[in-house]
This record gives structure tokens, sequence and C-alpha cells, in this order.
């Protein structure tokens, strides 16, 4: 009777608990799986929006060398500025591109490569398309494309390459290519990558940039392509979710459970069955206190996660409005270049359609005239300039752009050429009334066709010129004597020269030749400016004059340590060009000057100052180490050993080596073997 009561209670109470408790597991699992799913969408989706966010953040400062004042410069189709890129000039700028390299991470080097000047510029120089490629050789750059643009290739498979086009519509086309090292990129990559990804596969433009792990077929894969960076390719595979600690977690814990219903359907069955057999007052005293607790599904973090896509939604939200900022200004810039071209390029399309847009009024013959607004000192203040305005009835259209940093230029449209003879000394009066004796404003004639602009602008340039000369600067012999002792680090003398200058010219003559040394070396000038106005203001002079000498000392400090970095680059790239082809028989100063783009007796003097010994010292030394070796370790024949070591006549390896060691190389050799 017990036994079939057991059995039946047994029956009644764990095949209900085991379905019951197969369903909650059930579900559990499927959950479980879904937040596995969404956690690695998720996952992949972070690590995308790193990869995004860093090559858009690499692509822009790329980009920022189109918009530099050295770029616009050296691309010029006039060639006005060719004379600026002398050899100081050159290194200052492989210097900025070797910064921006090492502010970028994984980027190996910065490359600027425009065909139609046959030059490569990069951090270790300015080199010719094939002398990079000659002695690189980590990439290809093919210039015979019908288009005019060069192709570019990685030929090294440590190396991804990553071409940006200049932004700006030019005939001959110039490039930045960003080299990527593969290896720099997996160590990046390794500090963001996931302990579930099992295969990684990124590729950049058909390039495989990074590749890790192997790739299942039962695995749960991903593949990505951002918007913002098209040519970036994501590729991750992870374990599919049956294969995962997770689930085997839970597929154990099921089992327990279920191991834990039967063991209590047993006990609560045996218990039920006595209890049936005995008394009905003796059962509900046995259980008047009993308690029985029940499985329960138990999910937690549900306020973290909706607190958690609460913040991403924040973060995609402030991401957004910083790209909108970015945006506006790409386009303000772009908007400012254009303008700048119409003024400066004879070979500008006034018909452009970004230009009919903008204008259209452009080339309805309505004759105009054009205002040139330039800062005395560095800059120009943008609040200032950005409330200048004046009213509409002086004018029928009116457009207004920045040109350079302290250059704006406003051209005002009328109906008919009297009325633009009358406001023309209006609108002077007013602009000069409004700006004030900070600035230099010029008023072009009346013009009546849009290419009398490129006339009238060099026109004005040159007046503003001569406006600002007369104005602040120095007699042109006390310029070239300050200047050169400035960059010679000449301080007594500076100061001298300064002090016995101060009764006879303004410190603001001074100012400005300081302002405009200190821009070529690109020296922080805002807190000088600050404190000069503030003085000035207070029209404290024996202020004034102490901070044109305390600017002179920081300008002659900077100069100083700029050029003691530099010369140790320099020599270290000469002496590493050295030790890899010290047996060159071509090798001498003459070819270092070539390769280097330097000037042969600069070389000479910086080489010497660095590493205390002449040029023919060092590769004499380099070429007599080898002949030694050789000498000793092989049975190379005295001619090939000569030949072998950058000789290319036997009797002259024979003076050096008696003139190195003391004896010829045949007595050395002989020496060596007797010993």
């Amino acid at each position: 009777m017990i036994f079939r009561s057991f059995i039946v209670y047994f029956i009644c109470i764990c095949l209900p608990l085991s379905i019951l408790l197969g369903a909650i597991n059930h579900n559990r699992i499927q959950k479980e799986h879904q937040e596995y799913l969404k956690s690695l969408d998720e996952l992949t989706n972070n690590v995308a929006s790193i990869l995004t966010d860093r090559f858009t953040a690499i692509t822009n400062t790329a980009n920022s060398i189109f918009m530099s004042n050295w770029y616009k410069h050296y691309r010029n189709i006039c060639g006005i500025y060719n004379s600026e890129f002398n050899t100081l000039k050159r290194m200052e700028i492989s210097e900025d591109l070797r910064i921006k390299t090492i502010s970028m991470g994984f980027i190996s080097d910065l490359l600027v490569v425009t065909p139609s000047l046959d030059s490569v510029i990069c951090k270790n120089g300015w080199f010719s398309i094939k002398d990079y490629t000659d002695f690189y050789g980590h990439i290809s750059i093919n210039t015979g494309a019908a288009s005019n643009e060069p192709v570019i290739k990685s030929v090294n498979e440590n190396y991804c390459t990553l071409v940006l086009n200049d932004i700006n519509p030019r005939t001959d086309i110039s490039v930045v290519c960003i080299l990527i090292d593969k290896a720099l990129f997996a160590k990046y990559f390794k500090q963001i990558q996931n302990d579930l990804m099992v295969y990684v596969d990124i590729k950049m433009n058909d390039q495989l940039l990074y590749q890790y792990g192997k790739n299942i077929d039962d695995g749960y894969s991903l593949t990505i392509r951002s918007n913002l960076c098209p040519y970036l390719y994501l590729n991750i595979t992870y374990p599919y979710y049956n294969k995962t600690l997770i689930y085997e977690n839970l597929y154990k814990s099921y089992i327990i459970q279920l191991i834990l219903v039967i063991l209590a359907s047993i006990i609560i069955a045996i218990v039920l069955a006595i209890i049936n057999i005995r008394p009905l007052n003796a059962l509900l005293k046995r259980f008047s206190g009993a308690k029985c607790n029940s499985p329960n599904d138990a999910y937690k973090y549900i306020n973290d996660f909706v607190d958690n896509i609460s913040y991403i939604n924040l973060q995609l939200q402030n991401e957004n409005k910083n790209l909108s900022a970015s945006i506006s200004k790409f386009f303000t810039l772009m908007q400012n270049e254009i303008m700048f071209s119409m003024l400066t390029n004879p070979e500008f399309d006034f018909n452009d359609e970004y230009i009919r847009d903008k204008i259209p009024w452009i080339n309805d013959n309505l004759p105009f005239i054009m205002a040139l607004i330039e800062a005395k000192l560095l800059r120009y203040d943008e609040c200032i300039i950005n409330k200048l305005s004046l009213p509409e009835e002086y004018y029928t259209h009116f457009s207004t752009f920045k040109i350079l940093d302290n250059e704006y230029c406003m051209i005002f449209w009328f109906d008919d050429p009297g009325f633009a003879k009358k406001q023309r000394e209006i609108i002077r009066s007013g602009l000069l009334k409004a700006l004030g004796d900070e600035y230099v404003v010029e008023i072009s004639d009346i013009m009546y066709k849009p290419h009398e602009m490129q006339d009238s602008f060099k026109l004005l340039k040159h007046n503003i010129i001569m406006q600002k000369q007369l104005s602040f600067e120095l007699p042109i012999t006390l310029q070239i004597d300050l200047i050169t002792k400035i960059k010679n680090c000449q301080y007594e003398e500076c100061f001298q020269l300064i002090n016995q200058s101060k009764n006879k010219f303004k410190p603001e003559s001074f100012l400005v030749l300081l302002l405009r040394i200190a821009h070529e070396y690109e020296i922080d000038a805002k807190n000088t400016l600050e404190l000069y106005k503030r003085h000035m203001n207070d029209k404290n002079h024996t202020k004034l004059w102490n901070l044109i000498v305390s600017f002179t000392s920081d300008i002659i400090t900077t100069i100083n340590i700029s050029k003691s970095n530099k010369s140790k680059e320099i020599v270290k790239l000469i002496r590493e060009f050295i030790d890899l082809n010290y047996n060159n028989p071509n090798m001498s100063i003459k070819l270092l000057s070539s390769v280097f783009k330097l000037d042969g007796t600069l070389i000479s003097k910086v080489f010497k100052e660095e590493m205390g010994m002449t040029f023919s010292e060092y590769l004499l030394k380099q070429r007599m180490k080898l002949a030694l070796q050789l000498l000793k370790n092989s049975e190379m024949s005295l001619t090939d050993i000569s030949e072998a070591v950058g000789y290319t006549h036997y009797l002259s390896f024979k003076r050096a080596f008696t003139r190195f060691k003391g004896v010829t190389p045949k007595e050395y050799r002989e020496l060596n073997y007797t010993i």
C-alpha cells in the first residue's frame, strides 16, 4: 500500500516538476542565447566604432596637410612661393610630418606625393619619386596613369597604404599616402580585441591589414563596412552559443536541478505516502509551519542594460553633433579656398556650378568694388570681423569670405555705375570707422567683369603691404642685422641693438618683425600679443620694451633648440645611410647631398660636430672594418676585397689600408696567418 502510494505521489510530483523545470531552463537558454548574440553585435559594433573613429581621426589629420599654408604655397600654380622652401623650411615640414606620424600610433609615415613636381615629402625628408622607392622600397609609385593621378601600392607585406586625394580641384594631382605598419596595428588592435573572438579579418581597400585565429564553419560571423570609412572591411567570427561556457554552465545547472527535483520528489512522495496512513491531526501538526520554495526565473542587469543603452544613445548624439561641426568647418574652409582661387587663379571658371549657386549674379555685368581688409599684426579679431556689417541700402548684392589667417575680402555689387561711384567712398569710410587703427583697408576701383578681380586683388595686396611697411617697418639694414643676430643666436648683440634703437623707433616696429620670425618658426605668440595690448592700454613703455626683449630671448632659445635637434636627426639619417652603403664606390658628400637634398658644406659641418670626425674619416673606418674581417676570415683575393669594401682600384685600397693600419693588406694577411 505504501509502495503504491509512493509510486503515485512520485509520478504526480516528479513529472510536472520535471516538465516545468525543462520549460523554465529551455526559456532561460533561449533568452541567454539571444542575450549572447546581442552582446556579440554590440561588441562588434563597439570595435568597429573605435576603428572608425581612429581612422577618421587619422584621415582628418592627413587631410589637414591639404589645408596647411606650406602646402598651399608649395602647390601654388603661379609658383610665387617657391623661394620659401629652403633647406630649413623643408626640414621643418618633414619634422611636422614626423610629429603627425607619431601622434597617429600605428602609422609608419605620411607621404605627400606630387608627380608633376617629382617629389615625395615624408618625415625623413624630401625625395624624388625614384630615390624614395629605391631607398625605402615600402611602396611602388606609378605616375603613368592617364588621369595624372599617381597609383600607389604597397610592395612590402608588412605595410598597407591608404591614399587620400587633394580636396582642392587641381589640374595636376597630389595625394597624401598614409603608410600603415601592420605590426603596430596588430599591437593596437589586440588592446581592443575580446577573448571571445576566434577569427578576425580586417581589410583596407582589398589589402589585408590584420588577421587573427582560424575561421570556423559553425561559428557566428559578423561583417561590417563603415559608412564613414568605406575602405575599411571588418569580419569577426565568434564561437557558436552551444560551444560556449555559458551554455555548458546552464546545461550543468539544469542536470543538477533535475537531480534535485528527482530527490525532492522521492522525499516528498515518501513523506506523503507515510502521511497518507496517519491521522489528519498528525498531518496538520507535522506541516503546520512548513514552507515550500519553487524555482524562479531570475534575470539580472535589466536596469543596467537600460542605463547602458541610454548612455550609448547620448554618446551617439554627441558624436553626431561633433561630426556636424566638423563637416560645417570643412565646407567653410572649402568655400574660402574656392573664393581665394577666384582671386588668384587665371584659369578660374566663373561659370562653375558652385560659383553660380553662391553668387548667381556674378556674370550679369553689374558694377562692383572689392574691399581687402588685413590686420596690422599677426591675426585679425574674429569677433570684430563677424560683427562688421553695413546697411543694405549701401549695396545691391554682397559677398564676404576669409582669404588667409589675417586677410578678409568683401565684394559689393550695385545696380548702376553712378550709384557705385557714390557708395565707394561711403563704404570705405564706414569700414575704416568700424575697424579702427589695428586694420588696413583698401578699396578697388569700379569693375564690371569677374576676371578683373585678379589684377585688382594684386594691386590691393600691394597697397596694403606698402601701408603696413609705412606704419611699422624698420629700415631694411636694421631688419637684416637683427634677423641675422637672432638666427645666429647672438643674445647680447640683439639686446644691445634693441637698446640702441629705443629712442629712434617705436616698440610696435620691433614687434611686427619679431612676429614674422616667430611665425616662420611656428612659435606661439598669443600670450605676447595679449601682454602687449595690456601694456599699450596702460601706456607703460618700460614694460613694452621689456616685453620686446623677453620675446626676442624666447625666439632665440627656440631657434637654438630647433637647430640642435635637427642637426642630430640629420646626422643620424646620414650615418644610417653610410652604414648601409659604405661599400658603394660612389659614396661621397656629393651623393649624400643628392640623396638628402642638403648643401654639401652643411653636411660636412654638422657631421663633424655630431660625430667628432669628418665624413672621410668615418667612411674609411667603416670600409677598413669590413676589410679587416675579410682579410682574417676569408680566402678572397686582395682585388676582390678592395671591390667589396668600395674601391674600384686595388692601389687606392692599398694606400687607404696602409694609411689606416700602418701595413699593406698583404702584410696584414700574412701577419694574421702567421699568428
